[in-house]
């Protein structure tokens, strides 16, 4: 994964080192993504752990830790997080709806219609 390929290559690596690798792995994640995408419309899928506590987190975190929507914040398709229940402290779960590049029409319409479809957008979170 992205984060082996940095600790590898030593995040004190030339600017232009760092900035050529991640071109490249953009190029081959793209490339994965529009293969793995090719025969359906939308991928959906959780969007990460429930909501935690809101806390200043560094921007390495991006690539160090797991995360559902970094392949398709690399990747560049469109993606788009609706509320799809809460848990037993009632912080929300959400699901990620990814399209196609540049199919972003799907997704807009694939999110308004689970929207529709169910009860979790009338819902708030105590504060």
């Amino acid at each position: 994964m992205l984060s082996e390929l940095i600790e590898r290559l030593n995040v004190n690596s030339p600017p232009q080192v760092q900035k050529t690798v991640n071109v490249g792995f953009t190029e081959d994640k793209n490339r994965s993504l529009r293969i793995l995408l090719q025969p359906f419309d939308l991928l959906m899928l959780p969007t990460s752990e429930p909501a935690g506590k809101l806390e200043p987190v560094p921007p390495s975190s991006l690539f160090t830790r797991a995360s559902f929507t970094t392949p398709f914040n690399v990747g560049g398709n469109p993606a788009l997080s609706v509320c799809s229940g809460f848990d037993a402290r009632g912080l929300p779960f959400s699901l990620q709806i990814v399209g196609k590049l540049f199919d972003e029409a799907t997704v807009l319409r694939a999110g308004d219609a689970y929207e529709k479809a169910t009860p979790w957008r009338a819902k708030r979170p105590a504060l």
